[in-house]
């Protein structure tokens, strides 16, 4: 179901303020700063986990790199670290001994198994470094008899771990990507046109939780269980945008007869999110009356290659945003942009879309991007240009 664009004015206001804040906090657009949303070279645009925590079962870590030269081969390093830090320039374990390199590939698949093999280690590495081990870690030195490694208990689901990366073109190492995940971790990228280096931080589920208490509310996950949110699809101009299209539009033109545009108002093509109602997980049943239950708050990002966004970011109840397209260079009458929408939830869940534009000079305006070539489109007949 597509949902109606949300067009009450105090709340597009608020929403415009708070677009305004972020964009002066979190990086500076204007004539002299590209905006933030302007991908120029490599990015890693989010990193899924699936399921996004980590139990027994294995969890599989997929990145979304974009904005590679064309080409490109990529260099790719994964390792798992119960308590990281920044030190000197790079986002690293606090020590070597408690790192679990995860490989060299484009994903990474690890368990709680490969954090036991050095949970062990955790005193003697945070007594070196002057921290107290949390209450919900126990080491015991004792063997269990079966594996001969010693017993390690997890009290609860409070603790995260981090699943550190990063993600590199092969030129900035000489052409030829190197084969320890270790090596590329050890130092933060030489450049960044090329390479980015982070992390994700992942909360731990142990067998207990995954099975959930006798009695509790069968709606409610176990604590620490979750899902990753859904991007259903994109719709543009009121129209489901099939993934396999690239409609052609024009450049985008400010309507110089309103001296104040109004808030409420689109500016250039709309972009509106589409996700299944039911993906939206309950967080914690309320216990007051009156008072709603707590739902995750869906939150979307907006990236290009060219051209520009209304908003840096948008939320579940005003999903929608305009992109503004930039008119192709003189020398040319056509562009092909690629327009990316990130969705978090605020839990370390994360989806993702991708989508593409041929922005053409002569392009007619009034024709609906997707309904213009096929009137035969799910919403077409009740479509705006």
């Amino acid at each position: 179901m597509i949902r109606p664009p949300v067009t009450g004015r105090p709340l597009m206001r608020s929403l415009a303020a708070t677009a305004a804040a972020a964009s002066l906090m979190l990086g500076c657009s204007g004539p002299d700063y590209d905006p933030p949303t302007l991908v120029k070279s490599l990015r890693v645009l989010a990193l899924r986990a699936d399921p996004p925590f980590v139990s027994m079962s294995p969890t599989k870590a997929t990145p979304f790199v974009v904005g590679q030269r064309a080409g490109s081969k990529l260099c790719y390093a994964w390792a798992l670290c119960p308590f990281a830090w920044q030190e000197e320039g790079n986002y690293q374990c606090l020590d070597p001994s408690i790192q679990v390199d995860l490989g060299t590939g484009p994903t990474a698949t690890f368990s709680l198994v490969q954090l036991f093999s050095v949970l062990d280690k955790l005193p003697a590495v945070l007594e070196k470094k002057g921290l107290n081990l949390p209450s919900d870690v126990v080491v015991d030195g004792a063997t269990d008899g079966e594996t001969d490694k010693p017993d390690v208990q997890l009290e609860g689901s409070n603790l995260e771990v981090k699943l550190l990366y990063q993600v590199s073109e092969a030129r900035i190492w000489g052409g030829t990507c190197p084969d320890s995940a270790t090596t590329i971790l050890s130092k933060p990228c030489k450049t960044r046109d090329g390479c980015m280096f982070g992390y994700k931080q992942l909360g731990v589920v142990m067998p207990a939780n995954l099975g959930g208490k006798p009695g509790a509310d069968p709606q409610q996950a176990p604590k620490g269980v979750h899902s990753n949110p859904i991007l259903q699809t994109l719709a543009l101009n009121g129209v489901p945008w099939p993934a396999d299209v690239t409609p052609t539009v024009a450049p985008y033109k400010a309507d110089t007869s309103q001296e104040f545009p109004s808030q409420d108002e689109t500016r250039g093509l709309e972009l509106l999110p589409i996700w299944p109602e039911d993906s939206v997980e309950l967080i914690a049943k309320s216990k007051e009356a009156g008072v709603p239950d707590r739902k995750e708050r869906l939150i979307f990002s907006f990236y290009s290659d060219a051209g520009s966004f209304q908003y840096r970011r948008t939320g579940y109840q005003v999903p929608h945003n305009g992109f503004q397209a930039d008119k192709p260079a003189e020398s040319a009458k056509s562009q092909l942009v690629n327009l990316w929408v990130v969705l978090r939830d605020g839990r370390g869940g994360v989806d993702w879309a991708a989508r593409k534009v041929m922005v053409h000079a002569d392009a007619d305006p009034q024709l609906h991007p997707l309904c213009g070539p096929d009137p035969t489109l799910p919403k077409c007949d009740e479509a705006k240009p």
